[in-house]
């Protein structure tokens, strides 16, 4: 598959667009507004101007591997007790961002597991070098 065809499955932030399509047709439903005022909204929940700069990130198959590999069941109870681990060490709350920065934190086992690069957040500069 080109990379240049290729469309990403989730945001530089670990953020599965099928999630924030769901989201934005649940708050369409319940809001009264658009699909497209619901999308734009749900974008600038997320620190995006709109939805179109949201879904117009450059599309990243690394980046999407990691995510998937994070998310994924057969990994979900290895990751689960070392993200408790996380949550406990640094007294975290708000599960969906603590979640992102574990996984950016410990990303390194995505790498050695799959041998992806460094590049993976290239995009969103949430690793620092």
């Amino acid at each position: 598959m080109s990379n240049s065809r290729y469309k990403s499955r989730y945001t530089a932030c670990g953020r599965s667009f099928n999630k924030l399509r769901n989201d934005a047709k649940a708050l369409k439903k319940n809001s009264g507004l658009t699909l497209r005022q619901s999308l734009d909204k749900i974008a600038r929940d997320i620190n995006f101007s709109n939805w179109d700069e949201l879904a117009n990130q450059k599309p990243n198959m690394e980046r999407d591997s990691f995510f998937q590999f994070m998310y994924d069941n057969e990994n979900s109870r290895l990751m689960n007790s070392e993200y408790m681990k996380f949550l406990k060490i640094k007294s975290l709350s708000d599960n969906c961002d603590n979640y992102r920065r574990f996984i950016c934190v410990h990303w390194d086992l995505k790498r050695k597991t799959f041998g992806a690069s460094s590049e993976i957040f290239a995009y969103s500069g949430e690793v620092e070098q």
